[in-house]
C-alpha cells in the first residue's frame, strides 16, 4: 500500500511539473519593430522611449493552442503593448495589468 501511494504521489508531481510550462509568447518582428520595442533576457517586451521604472507591467493574453493559454509580458503603455501584439499577428483576448 505504501509503495502504491509513493508511486501515485510521484506520478502526480510529474504530471504537475510537465503541465506547468510557461505560455510566454514573444512577438514577431515587423517593419519598425526595432524602434518600438526590445525583448529582454527574461522574455519581457520593453517598449522603447519610456522610463520603465514608472511603467506598469501588462500580461497580454493571446489566443493559442496551449490548454492554459498564452501571454506576452510587456512593460510600457497598455495601448502600445496591445498594438505590438496585434502587429505581430497575435489575437489579443484580454490584458491584465499590475497597476
Amino acid at each position: 500500500m505504501k509503495k502504491g501511494m509513493v508511486l501515485l504521489g510521484t506520478l502526480l508531481v510529474l504530471f504537475f511539473l510537465t503541465s506547468c510550462t510557461t505560455g510566454t509568447v514573444v512577438p514577431k518582428a515587423f517593419p519598425g519593430s526595432a524602434e518600438m520595442f526590445k525583448v529582454n533576457d527574461l522574455g519581457t517586451v520593453e517598449v522603447k522611449g519610456y522610463d520603465l521604472n514608472n511603467q506598469p507591467m501588462h500580461w497580454v493574453f493571446v489566443d493559442c493552442p496551449h490548454w492554459s493559454g498564452c501571454y506576452m509580458r510587456c512593460q510600457g503603455p497598455q495601448k502600445t503593448c496591445a498594438s505590438i501584439a496585434t502587429k505581430s499577428d497575435l489575437k489579443v483576448s484580454h490584458i491584465y495589468s499590475n497597476h
